[in-house]
């Protein structure tokens, strides 16, 4: 085998397996993915926390809900959708999205 055909299969190896890579989170609050870092809030990396947990999975508003800091019901709802909204901005740096799956939460998934 030649060297120009090792590399052309490494190369091949790489691009697959970076299909299946998942984005990683520090104690510090930086997320990693793909050679991209972004540097999230403590709220941010909660909710970030979640969706990567379920990468490619629905996560629910309920569960998404949770990691929000105290504060009355009644606005957790509005706080969510901006914390959300907030978040999709930073992550699309990283080429992720969180995608909203109508009635039920919401994915995080590769651009």
């Amino acid at each position: 085998m030649s060297k120009e055909d090792l590399h052309a299969r490494i190369a091949a190896l790489r691009a697959r397996a970076e299909v299946f890579a998942l984005p990683e989170i520090d104690p510090g609050g930086i997320l990693r993915y793909h050679g991209s870092q972004v540097t999230l809030s403590p709220t941010e990396t909660d909710l970030a926390s979640e969706l990567v947990a379920g990468f490619g999975c629905i996560v629910g508003r309920n569960d998404l809900a949770e990691c929000l800091p105290e504060g009355s019901q009644k606005s957790k709802r509005n706080a969510l959708d901006l914390h959300i909204m907030r978040l999709r901005r930073r992550l699309g740096q990283a080429g992720l999205t969180i995608r909203n799956v109508w009635g039920r939460g919401y994915m995080l998934e590769r651009l």
